[in-house]
């Protein structure tokens, strides 16, 4: 395994540990959760759905960014965590399955599975490619 890709396995296992430890314990405060930043959910709506060439296209995106981030956080955490590598993170599909402990074909299916998913939460909030 790649350094880099052992270091962010060895920062996950902690990070594992540590909301073992508080958040599953009952000390989680709502006010203490962060929502994924702006630029990296526009990101996303934006390969997901096409562009609009309309002077409300900012207005748009925002409203596309917001929808992404809450279906995003509807998925199953084994589906976000895949998403979350591949598109946020930029991992290519081999270092992803290697944070996960999955063999290559097996984090295919699983990132294809994710983004049927969350294109479906999608089309059911109302953002469409079309």
């Amino acid at each position: 395994m790649p350094f880099h890709l052992w270091v962010r396995r060895t920062a996950q296992e902690t990070l594992i540990d540590l909301r073992r430890k508080h958040v599953e314990a009952g000390c989680r405060a709502a006010g203490n959760e962060v929502p994924l930043p702006d630029q990296s959910s526009f990101q996303l709506a934006h390969r997901l759905a096409a562009a609009d060439p309309a002077a409300s296209k900012l207005v748009r995106a925002a409203e596309a960014a917001e929808l992404v981030r809450r279906a995003i956080a509807a998925l199953d955490e084994a589906d976000r965590e895949v998403i979350l590598l591949r598109n946020y993170e930029g991992l290519s599909n081999a270092d992803a399955a290697a944070v996960l402990g999955l063999d290559i074909s097996a984090a295919s299916k699983r990132y294809a599975r994710a983004l049927l998913k969350l294109r479906h939460l999608l089309n059911a909030d109302g953002l469409t490619s079309a």
